[in-house]
């Protein structure tokens, strides 16, 4: 099947309404604070443009490696944003340190079929029951002489998803869909039609995220209590090398005993706020064996930074997952 963006449609000319497309906003909730991104459609060509973002910092303990510890607090912020921008729909974040993420290869059945074989090697590949849990999966190929498919499955605790859900319920607002970070992330940074292997890097001062991308989906993640810390004295800069080191050849070796593997990792991609301390990256990386960049949550919008508020520039790296979200995307990501 063709890829839709490519061909010159009617809805290329003539969008269809945003109160009909439910939502191009996005809020991302991480144990900091609350990041919200509005996207509008351009009136003239196509592409998406800016229309409203915020940042609301969290009280310490709101949320606490992604457990929502202060319900009612984080319902009054989500409230907040509902009142001031009329916000009744938008696609949100689940937490990262929550979900499981996996990939495997299955025999190939009829679309209506799949996702009851999906479910079927779901508790052979995650420390959660079926019945707890709540998924989504992307095919990221098909081999039709082996008669196979290689799926990617996003699973996280039904406990978490109904307690997300109910917080933005209490706000007046409704998810329209939810990802895990890693893939609002990926949406953002990695051009529509890039196919390449990639290491996105998220690097945070207290947390860091490692997520491998292939085929436009995100197929690895893991992710480390400690990041660039604070002060300039990069406590774990070994511990973060070496877990670089151990991805590059994991995926090395996935992908020579994996049937149709697409091969080592091509490039890295630095997001996250500590990815602006320049001296640290450059440590960081001085020993992986593929280029590296730094990105920004605009290359797959319309906006320029020249059009943007210069405080949104400066903190650019914050809003990356928020972004992502705002992104209307064909794949269906409930999770």
């Amino acid at each position: 099947m063709g890829d839709p963006s490519k061909h010159n449609t009617f809805y290329n000319h003539f969008p269809t309404p945003e109160y009909l497309t439910l939502s191009t906003s996005g809020i991302a909730i991480t144990d900091e604070a609350v990041h919200f991104i509005e996207l509008r459609h351009s009136i003239v060509g196509k592409g998406l443009g800016l229309s409203h973002y915020e940042k609301i910092i969290l009280p310490k303990g709101v949320v606490e490696s992604g457990f929502i510890n202060g319900a009612e607090k984080l319902t009054e912020v989500l409230s907040d944003l509902s009142r001031r921008y009329n916000l009744k729909y938008t696609r949100a974040t689940l937490p990262e340190e929550r979900a499981y993420l996996f990939s495997a290869t299955i025999d190939k059945v009829p679309t209506e079929g799949l996702r009851d074989a999906v479910a079927f090697i779901l508790e052979e590949n995650v420390p959660v029951t079926l019945v707890n849990s709540v998924f989504d999966f992307d095919v990221v190929s098909t081999s039709e002489e082996a008669g196979k498919l290689k799926v990617t499955v996003a699973v996280i605790s039904r406990k978490v998803v109904d307690f997300y859900l109910e917080v933005f319920q209490a706000a007046d607002i409704t998810p329209v869909s939810f990802d895990i970070e890693s893939q609002a992330i990926a949406r953002a940074i990695v051009h529509k039609g890039d196919k390449s292997t990639q290491l996105i890097l998220n690097l945070g001062q207290n947390k860091t995220g490692f997520y491998v991308v292939e085929d436009e989906v995100v197929q690895f993640t893991t992710t480390l209590p400690y990041g660039a810390g604070d002060g300039g004295a990069h406590p774990h800069l070994s511990d973060l090398k070496m877990e670089i080191n151990k991805i590059f050849t994991f995926w090395s070796a996935h992908n020579k005993s994996a049937e149709g593997g697409a091969g080592k990792i091509e490039k890295v991609l630095l997001s996250g706020p500590a990815s602006q301390d320049h001296g640290f990256v450059e440590e960081l990386m001085a020993d992986t064996p593929s280029p590296y960049e730094w990105v920004t949550p605009w290359k797959n919008i319309s906006a320029r930074e020249t059009e943007l508020p210069p405080e949104l520039v400066k903190d650019a790296q914050e809003y990356i997952s928020a972004v992502g979200l705002a992104i209307p995307h064909p794949h269906r990501t409930y999770v």
